[in-house]
Order: C-alpha cells, then structure tokens, then sequence
C-alpha cells in the first residue's frame, strides 16, 4: 500500500491525462451521493421549469439566461464552446446540460459566473454525468461553497489569509 507521501508526490507530479477521468472522481469522492439518475432528472427538470417560468423572472429562467450569456465567454479561444444558442455542437450542449443541472439541483446556488470554467475543464475529461457529479460535490466544499453563494463576509476572511501566507512565502 502507498504511503500518504508518495501518493502525495505522485499527484504533484500530475495525473497522466488518460487516468484524469478515472482519477479525478476518486480524488473529489461523493459525499453528494450523485448519481446518473439524478443528473438526468436535474437536466430534464430544468428543462421544464425554464420553459414554464419563460415568461417570469424565475431562478431557473435567471440561471439559463446567465449560463448562456457565459458559454461563448467559457474559454472563448475553443470553437467547440463558442458558439450561438441554437447553433451548439455537443461539447456547448453538454457544458450548458451540466451547468443547468447544477442550477436545478442546488438553488441555493444555482448558477455563478465562473462555474463554466470549472465544469468545462471536468468536461474535456469526463462525461457530462460524471462532470456534473464532480462540480456538485466540489462546489459544496465549504471553501468552494462560499466563495459561490457570495458570502462576502468569508471571501474577504480567506482572502485576507492568503495575503498572509503569500507576504510570508515571499
């Protein structure tokens, strides 16, 4: 059995590229306990909120206006994530899938800029399911968590901790 610290220097060497798919979830884990039914539950049921609250402001309308204005900003130097709406190619629909999904399965949250980024980079290892199953339980960390729902209070706190560290370090 490895040791922490060999494990530890294998994983700053880097993960080969063709072991990220099946790395990455293990390193995340699922304490989110998600699974595939739920990811295409969540697709399925924003779909349908978004087409009934179309003409209200709700938050899954919000959140599918916000995750389209992003995709063409999500590494905008890929033609696979710049496109138009109704002009995507698989990799838009399955960044757009994933994110919307997110948004229906934790509306206390929903969507925040800068997520795109976050799932695009899973997406270019994984399939849309396992995408979504990684971003849910990296953004529930309490570090990540916070820093989504805008809690200002700690962003300002860990950023001022940072600043400690880095000065320290320097």
């Amino acid at each position: 059995k490895a040791s922490a610290a060999a494990v530890r220097a294998l994983l700053e060497a880097g993960i080969p590229d063709p072991l990220r798919a099946t790395v990455w979830p293990i390193l995340i884990g699922n304490p989110q306990q998600i699974n595939l039914d739920m990811y295409k539950s969540c697709v399925r049921r924003f779909k349908d909120s978004t087409v009934v609250s179309s003409s209200s402001a709700g938050t899954e309308w919000t959140a599918h206006r916000d995750i389209i204005v992003d995709l063409p900003r999500t590494f905008p130097s890929l033609p696979q994530f710049n496109v138009r709406v109704g002009d995507w190619g698989s990799p838009a629909e399955n960044l757009y899938s994933v994110l919307s999904a997110f948004a229906y399965h934790r509306p206390d949250i929903s969507y925040v800029q800068g997520m795109s980024f976050i799932a695009a980079f899973l997406l270019f290892r994984m399939d849309p399911a396992s995408t979504f199953c990684c971003l849910c339980n990296v953004l529930s960390a309490p570090l990540m968590f916070r820093m989504f729902t805008m809690d200002m209070v700690a962003i300002n706190s860990m950023s001022s901790q940072w600043t400690t560290v880095f000065t320290r370090n320097n």
